[in-house]
């Protein structure tokens, strides 16, 4: 059964916005930005279509649930420090962003290595994250001109959200008794 459930449509479409990734990147390091937007519309359908046909047909699994947010934060991540590296946006912007999500990621494999269990559950902070960042990427892909307030935005706000994902993750874990945390290693 566990090999049915790598083999889904919503992770089928997750695993194509992973591999869209570096066509992006080239996309816009080469100064395609039009080409690289319609690249980034569908990455971001595809987001939106694995998320809906998992719950609607009842598709969801372990995989989609760590793959999922793992390509959108490669998407994010990549697309930010492309698009600094490029110019068309403030080198800290991007760090920002890029900060945040390795932040995240080390956070979740120390505790998968430590044997705690890891619940990443999506939060509004989140969401609106994504939506700004994803509304700062395609408005400058479409070469519509940004403004500093919007970046400032976006980084408060992405900020905010990785360290309200920590300390969520830092309250579940206190909020346990020693001796649950001793007996589930969580």
């Amino acid at each position: 059964m566990a090999g049915i459930e790598l083999i889904t449509i919503p992770n089928l479409l997750t695993a194509l916005r992973i591999l869209s990734i570096p066509f992006f990147v080239l996309l816009v390091a080469a100064g395609n930005l039009h080409t690289a937007l319609l690249l980034f519309i569908a990455a971001a359908a595809t987001d939106f279509f694995d998320g809906y046909l998992a719950r609607r047909f009842s598709w969801q699994s372990s995989l989609g649930a760590t793959l999922d947010p793992l390509a959108d934060k490669l998407l994010m991540s990549s697309a930010f420090v492309v698009l600094a590296y490029a110019g068309h946006l403030p080198v800290w912007l991007g760090a920002v962003v890029l900060t945040r999500d390795l932040f995240m990621l080390f956070g979740i494999i120390m505790l998968r290595r430590s044997g705690a269990g890891v619940n990443i559950e999506p939060m509004i902070a989140g969401k609106v994250t994504t939506f700004l960042q994803a509304v700062t990427v395609a408005s400058l892909l479409f070469t519509l001109p940004a403004h500093n307030v919007l970046y400032l935005v976006v980084a408060l706000i992405t900020a905010y959200g990785g360290i309200e994902y920590g300390l969520r993750e830092l309250d579940r874990r206190l909020s346990k008794s020693p001796k649950e945390r001793d007996s589930t290693g969580k």
